[in-house]
């Protein structure tokens, strides 16, 4: 039964929106198609202030103080702050890490009462602490030089749409907050890995293909160009599991019948996958394998002198030609982090 009731939580006022509206805007935002950006602002547009607190006993313990008496709170702002206006329970506190149950001995005193105040029970929001991470992480507190070198970060990549509330958001308004600046350069957003119909995988009721199923019964190789070939504005569909249909797989480490999970491993079928071997890998073997025949046959010796372009016959200068405009596509591509057109040059 879902039993729903009113509680108190805190909450960051987000007036300054608009400041992080204007950070925002100093970023690139990809793929294009999907227009990031726009989606970003109208969440901080339609946004009502940002519950930060978690009825939970782990997790971040907000550094929030209150008087119960008068209501009256602080935030404390570091652990020497803390241990300065500490009057009980340091001791108890002290060697171990700003979490629950050691964190909440600690007593400070309202310096107007003269009232005990307590931490609040709360924890925080687990994208406090995502948010953060470029500050915290980088000893933005303790050398401030290396943490200019360090910052912001070239690139951040995650799935959408639900990132656009949850981290890039944390991170953006960390950021602007701390710094008024971007905490990235370049954001690419992807969607998601979906079986083959097009719907959600889930452990529960056997659909997941774990990878081990996946490696060795469609490769790895194979998957690499899956990955890198498939247009991150559309969800992925990957394959289906067969949870009827057991398998033991021959792996590296010997044979197994189960996933780390312990689950059987099963019959993994993917259409995208033989779809790859056909169209990329098989042809790249064959493409290998009638070069080294060759090579053979007329003994060639990469090490000998080359024979200059100019010399060479029509069909070598056609070969090395697309050789360089693929190189030159490759570069533009990779630049732009549009890997699955370059995919769809080399095919």
């Amino acid at each position: 039964e879902l039993v729903f009731r009113l509680v108190d939580e805190w909450f960051i006022n987000m007036d300054w929106r608009q400041e992080i509206m204007d950070v925002a805007r100093r970023i690139r935002w990809l793929p294009e198609s999907i227009n990031g950006l726009q989606r970003e602002l109208e969440w901080l547009t339609m946004m009502r202030d940002w519950m930060i607190s978690k009825k939970r006993f782990w997790g971040l313990a907000l550094p929030i103080w209150v008087d119960e008496e008068t209501g009256e709170f602080e935030v404390i702002g570091s652990l020497a702050e803390l241990k300065e206006r500490a009057v009980e329970g340091w001791e108890e506190f002290e060697g171990h890490t700003p979490h629950r149950p050691w964190i909440d001995k600690v007593k400070i005193r309202n310096p107007r009462t003269g009232n005990l105040m307590s931490r609040i029970p709360d924890v925080g929001n687990p994208w406090l602490d995502a948010g953060i991470v470029p500050f915290s992480t980088l000893q933005y507190n303790t050398n401030r030089e290396m943490w200019r070198q360090l910052y912001p970060a070239d690139f951040v990549t995650e799935c959408f749409p639900g990132q656009f509330r949850n981290w890039f958001y944390a991170l953006l308004a960390m950021a602007t907050m701390m710094d008024n600046s971007p905490p990235f350069k370049t954001l690419l957003g992807h969607r998601l890995v979906m079986n083959e119909e097009g719907k959600p995988m889930h452990k529960s009721d056997g659909t997941a293909i774990w990878f081990e199923e996946a490696a060795e019964q469609l490769g790895v190789d194979t998957m690499r160009w899956m990955y890198l070939a498939q247009n991150p504005a559309v969800d992925l569909r990957f394959g289906t599991r067969h949870p009827d249909q057991p398998v033991a797989l021959e792996t590296p480490t010997g044979t197994i019948t189960e996933t780390e999970e312990g689950l059987p491993t099963c019959r993994v079928t993917s259409k995208p996958s033989d779809e790859v071997r056909r169209q990329v890998l098989i042809p790249l073997w064959n493409s290998y394998a009638f070069l080294v025949n060759y090579a053979r046959l007329d003994r060639f010796d990469p090490r000998a002198p080359r024979i200059p372009v100019s010399q060479r016959q029509e069909i070598d200068r056609w070969i090395l030609s697309n050789l360089q405009a693929l190189i030159e596509t490759a570069r533009r591509e990779f630049e732009n982090y549009n890997v699955a057109e370059f995919c769809r040059a080399a095919s």
